[in-house]
């Protein structure tokens, strides 16, 4: 998670320096090789990645920690395994409470992120070509572009429930 956050806070900067004020000007508007460059970077997609990754693992963690035949042979059992299974439903089965649909839309492009998005340049589906909104009013996003402004305190919301969550598993 830490990782994510810094990609993040890099991601921030980055974009900060390209929008810099022109003097000429009272708008800037970044040239098309600064968007381009920005574009390349792909930074939010990993930092979507790097914070799917690190809540799946977690929740499974919580999971086994919970009930420890869930590792047999040095292996995961084949219900922690399942590659379609949604990120929303591994916080779900770790009592993650996702009644928030924000949280819970924050949480699903998460998992595609994971699954497709910071993997490969287009959706694996059709229907993920396409703009979609983000609940509660808050914008569009484009195909694979999952990372809002408004989601880094959403997920660090989440995230501190993970960790909180993951030291009461521990205590009993």
């Amino acid at each position: 998670m830490e990782a994510a956050r810094i990609l993040y806070d890099e991601h921030q900067r980055t974009t900060e320096c390209v929008a810099k004020e022109s003097p000429e000007s009272n708008q800037y508007e970044p040239t098309v090789k600064q968007r381009q460059l920005l574009n390349q970077l792909h930074l939010p997609r990993v930092y979507m990645l790097l914070v799917g990754l690190s809540f799946e693992n977690v929740a499974k963690g919580i999971l086994i920690a919970k009930n420890p035949t869930l590792v047999n042979s040095n292996a995961l059992n084949n219900d922690l395994t399942g590659p379609h299974t949604k990120l929303s439903e591994w916080l779900t089965r770790a009592d993650v409470d996702l009644s928030d649909l924000s949280e819970l839309d924050v949480v699903d492009r998460l998992g595609e992120a994971v699954q497709w998005a910071a993997k490969y340049p287009t959706p694996t589906r059709a229907k993920s070509m396409t703009l979609r909104p983000v609940l509660g009013g808050r914008g569009i996003t484009e195909p694979g572009n999952f990372l809002h402004s408004d989601d880094p305190p959403m997920i660090q919301s989440i995230w501190e429930r993970l960790c909180c969550l993951t030291h009461s598993v521990m205590d009993n």
